[in-house]
């Protein structure tokens, strides 16, 4: 947030006019305060917990936008790569919670990072449960 002391000062507002100055935030505030989910969504696509997923293993042969995958292959997936895919996430180096904010909701039409940042597949971290929801 150092980084960023114009991302820290927005959410020190929201917090102030949602929780205000007498209590801690509560579940119940949760949909009301987008930006502050938009920060924790933008840290999880900056900086990626796994940027490379843990190893997995293909279970029988497979075919990919025409590769032959052979059944035994080790597959890890680049999610550093994906979580910075300009074409998904304009200007990706940059920190900018707003690219998950439309019309003052949280927008679907992201991608979201938490599909990738946690991994995926049959054995993703479950972690991630908490932070969804």
């Amino acid at each position: 947030m150092s980084l960023y002391p114009e991302v820290q000062r927005k959410a020190q507002e929201e917090l102030d006019r949602v929780v205000g100055p007498r209590r801690l935030p509560e579940f119940d505030d949760y949909d009301d305060l987008v930006y502050v989910r938009a920060i924790m969504l933008e840290a999880m696509r900056w900086v990626v917990v796994t940027p490379l997923s843990l190893p997995h293993q293909v279970i029988r042969d497979d075919e990919y936008k025409g590769y032959s995958i052979p059944k035994g292959t080790i597959i890890r997936v680049n999610v550093w790569a994906m979580l910075h895919d300009p074409e998904v996430y304009p200007e990706p180096e940059i920190f900018k919670p707003e690219r998950f904010i439309k019309d003052g909701k949280l927008n679907s039409a992201v991608r979201d990072p938490l599909t990738l940042a946690f991994g995926f597949g049959r054995r993703f971290v479950i972690g991630c449960l908490t932070l969804i929801v």
